[in-house]
């Protein structure tokens, strides 16, 4: 090992000062500190002599002063030794078998096998936009830790804390081109087999709870997430373990109440993108709360004013308002459909009871609210095919002039992309919200007399389910 300071005119020879070595030793990386000009990070390796031992050395003041790195808590011969950007104590070494990282400047090592297999770890790379770090194997590919920013200035008291916040790093919104593949844009398109990931990720936010019963529940953590107005747009649990866990956010509010019986799809509508600004993120675990604030950026490649995005998010909640109104239509028309149904039965019960005991048909009353019944079910079912499709009801495609089918064309229409809505998008959310002006008096009518009256004849023969509904009406701004 040899330093210059002269840009190579003189060279000294320094590895005359290491200790804990044989000469002679293969010298396969040699990398200079980003913190201190004065300070280098040697990897030195032996194995062609049979020697597997690690040697890392942290060499200071230009050569002077050797300090091994190499502990007990390390396997294989050396690789590569590199320092982190940012934080000067996190130390990533590469071995025959591995990576191993250190948060204390190399006097104790950890070794990385959250997805990374053991295998020799030929180089690391680190890419500062994305604060990611980036593996070269021998035989095994690349790999790319997502985002270390959270190991930095990481210490023993963090882990005493029974909650903390690593790291938020600013979200940036991006669009994807479509792809030439397929008619659904993504970032890539595979064909073929999933191989099994080396580890499987222990912090999917996603993940069922496959905890048998009788088994105590996993800890679980709540996020929220609030706009600059301290509305609470987002809120989610998942399971949290010991350590260091990661979770993600959509960059989407709630997602939209389904429809009764929907199932739910990837494909259902979720809340729309929020505009980009500041958003407090809200962590919670039992009686403990930690609080920060995340940043999302908008694409750059993209310019779009604020008040352009606003007219979107606008004409978007217009939408989502006009759909809550119509869901909450098919709610109160399934739900008295369900309640008739169940009067109805009662009285034919009666009916049926009152026949065994007398030997006669009832005097009429049961006959008549059932028929009132029957007619009020096909009034409502009426309203109720203006409104929607039920699912699983209908074979093949079905129709697509139902209220519902317009109101998903407005919104996915509208979130097709951040521009300001066009007038064709503004003149589909214009027509939804005439229809619902037509149908609701209808609606509003049939509760007000004919669900009115149904009810009074029901309780009129001590037969009551059904509870008294106000009107529906649009939201007005």
């Amino acid at each position: 090992v040899h330093i210059t300071r002269d840009g190579g005119e003189n060279w000294e020879s320094i590895e005359g000062r290491m200790r804990g070595g044989p000469d002679g030793m293969w010298v396969p990386r040699i990398t200079p500190s980003p913190h201190d000009a004065s300070v280098a990070f040697v990897v030195m390796e032996d194995h062609r002599r049979s020697n597997w031992k690690t040697y890392a050395f942290r060499v200071s003041d230009y050569g002077r002063r050797w300090t091994n790195l190499a502990t007990d808590e390390i396997d294989g011969f050396a690789h590569v030794l590199e320092q982190d950007p940012i934080d000067p104590d996190l130390l990533f070494l590469g071995t025959e078998f591995g990576l191993y990282v250190s948060l204390n400047a190399g006097k104790n090592w950890m070794k990385w096998t959250h997805g990374v297999p053991p295998t020799p770890v030929k180089d690391i790379a680190f890419q500062m936009r994305e604060n990611d770090l980036v593996l070269g194997t021998h035989g095994r590919a690349a790999f790319v830790l997502d985002d270390i920013s959270g190991l930095r200035g990481l210490s023993e008291a963090d882990f005493n804390e029974p909650l903390k916040i690593l790291s938020i790093p600013d979200a940036r919104q991006y669009q994807v081109r479509q792809t030439d593949e397929s008619r659904f844009p993504g970032h890539e398109e595979f064909r073929g087999k999933i191989a099994k990931r080396a580890e499987k990720p222990a912090t999917n936010a996603d993940k069922p709870d496959k905890s048998k019963p009788g088994k105590p529940a996993k800890p679980e953590v709540f996020i929220e997430v609030r706009n600059s107005d301290g509305e609470l747009i987002r809120t989610k649990k998942m399971p949290a373990y010991q350590g260091i866990n990661r979770a993600n956010w959509s960059l989407r509010p709630d997602a939209l109440r389904p429809y009764p019986g929907q199932t739910p799809s990837p494909f259902a509508p979720g809340g729309p993108e929020v505009l980009p600004g500041d958003y407090e993120i809200t962590i919670k675990y039992k009686d403990h709360e930690v609080k920060q604030t995340l940043r999302v950026l908008p694409d750059p490649r993209i310019q779009i004013t604020a008040e352009d995005r606003q007219a979107k998010q606008d004409a978007l909640a217009r939408v989502i308002a006009l759909r809550k109104v119509n869901i909450d239509a098919i709610q109160r028309i399934a739900d008295t459909t369900k309640d008739i149904g169940a009067i109805l039965e009662k009285a034919a019960t009666q009916q049926k009871q009152y026949k065994d005991e007398t030997g006669k048909d009832e005097d009429g009353s049961l006959k008549a609210l059932t028929k009132q019944g029957a007619e009020l079910k096909k009034a409502l079912a009426a309203l109720d095919k203006q409104l929607w499709t039920a699912p699983r009801k209908t074979k093949g495609i079905p129709e697509r002039n139902r209220l519902s089918s317009k109101i998903n064309t407005a919104f996915f229409g509208l979130g097709s992309s951040w521009y300001a809505p066009t007038a064709a998008e503004l003149d589909s959310v214009d027509r939804v919200e005439r229809e619902l002006h037509r149908i609701l008096p209808e609606l509003n009518t049939l509760f007000a007399e004919d669900v009115t009256a149904f009810r009074a004849a029901a309780t009129a023969l001590d037969l009551r389910l059904l509870n008294p509904a106000t009107p529906l009406a649009i939201p007005t701004e």
